[in-house]
């Protein structure tokens, strides 16, 4: 199971926050589900034999985003939840939007290990996410667009069961990776050595079919000019027949 399948209860939650009626709502009340989705999130994750890290780093990246969320409503809700933060409530900081871009900028290589992360701040970007990068959107769109691209990569990577690393994604074809363009040099070689070889049995073959040729037109000539003309098959015979031949081929010779 996907980290962020894992996080479904919390995923849910935070959809549901924009049709959410926050002036009718109680801040305390809502943290309670959180928490309780939160804690429900841990426990399959933990099943899932996800590693703690990987879990905390998860819940903080959504406990921020939830907190960004519910803070910028223009009701007294966000005044309210101040007093509720989740990150302060799991993590004891008030500046989690600080810090969770910096989390993001160390998982950004398309690696095996980065993708159920990659996954869950991808989410949250695509969530509303903005944190301390809320003044720079052009920070915040190389973010997503680099998480994007190597979610996208590492899905081909493993809908295809192969493994995919830094190297073979930047084309450096360093060790421990397909050097590609070495297995096409290779193949080239192999088929010009091929073309090469072709070429001298045709000269050869063309050589020795040449030299039969010629060998039998001299014959024929021989043969054709110490026979007896008393002594000659009729027209038509086979005689006359091995004899047009020889011409034949004697003219072509004599045309080289």
């Amino acid at each position: 199971m996907l980290l962020i399948e894992c996080f479904h209860p919390v995923l849910l939650l935070v959809e549901q926050l924009p049709t959410r009626e926050l002036r009718s709502s109680s801040p305390g009340d809502m943290e309670k589900q959180f928490v309780e989705a939160f804690g429900m999130a841990e426990r399959d994750a933990s099943e899932a034999h996800h590693s703690s890290a990987q879990i905390e780093a998860a819940k903080f990246s959504y406990a921020v985003l939830i907190d960004e969320l519910l803070m910028s409503s223009d009701t007294e809700f966000a005044a309210e939840w101040k007093q509720h933060l989740l990150q302060e409530r799991f993590f004891g900081t008030r500046t989690g939007g600080d810090r969770v871009f910096s989390e993001m900028s160390k998982v950004l290589e398309p690696l095996a290990q980065n993708y159920d992360i990659q996954l869950i701040y991808l989410s949250c970007l695509d969530s509303g996410l903005v944190a301390a990068l809320h003044k720079d959107l052009t920070s915040i769109d190389e973010v997503k667009h680099r998480i994007r691209e190597s979610v996208q990569l590492l899905r081909r990577a493993r809908a295809s069961d192969r493994v995919l690393c830094p190297s073979a994604y930047r084309g450096l074809g360093q060790r421990g990776t397909v050097n590609r363009a070495s297995r096409r040099g290779g193949l080239i070689t192999t088929n010009i050595v091929g073309v090469l070889v072709v070429v001298a049995l045709f000269a050869y073959y063309s050589a020795s079919i040449k030299q039969v040729v010629d060998s039998t037109a001299t014959h024929g000539v021989l043969e054709s000019g110490l026979a007896d003309p008393g002594n000659a098959e009729p027209a038509g015979g086979f005689g006359a027949l091995l004899g047009a031949a020889s011409s034949w081929v004697g003219g072509l010779v004599g045309d080289d």
